[in-house]
């Protein structure tokens, strides 16, 4: 029942607050996935499972309380966001688990696009009416 409810409110909204809450909808759903993925690199890293190696970090600078925390989560947003900057690299389980990271994050972006293209029909075919009933 909650379910309808929210699909009809959400029909209902204007053109710009539905953008807006599209928006908001895909940025929550962007750090979920980033989340999500850090705690399972945070236990992998932890467990020695699939270990998180830091290439640049030296023993002059020392590690502190929150590296176990910001590492993962710093490896999963680069992974997600296809940046992939070479200083963090992945091993054992960790890099199966980072693959599938990769892939959502090279096909949410597509289905972003396809979203935005039915959004917006206007911008594909500007001549052709929107309001026609065929």
């Amino acid at each position: 029942m909650k379910v309808t409810h929210l699909i009809e409110r959400e029909l209902a909204m204007p053109r710009k607050t539905k953008m807006l809450y599209n928006i908001a909808v895909l940025f929550m759903l962007y750090l979920n996935i980033i989340l999500s993925f850090a705690v399972i690199y945070m236990i992998l890293d932890y467990t020695d499972i699939g270990p998180i190696v830091d290439h640049y970090r030296t023993h002059v600078k020392a590690k502190t309380w929150f590296d176990p925390l910001l590492k993962p989560l710093y490896f999963s947003a680069i992974t997600l966001l296809s940046v992939g900057y070479g200083d963090l690299t992945p091993f054992g389980l960790s890099r199966i688990i980072s693959v599938f990271e990769a892939m959502i994050g090279y096909i949410l972006p597509a289905t972003v696009a396809v979203q935005a293209v039915r959004f917006f029909p206007a911008i594909l075919n500007p001549d052709r009416d929107t309001n026609q009933d065929d």
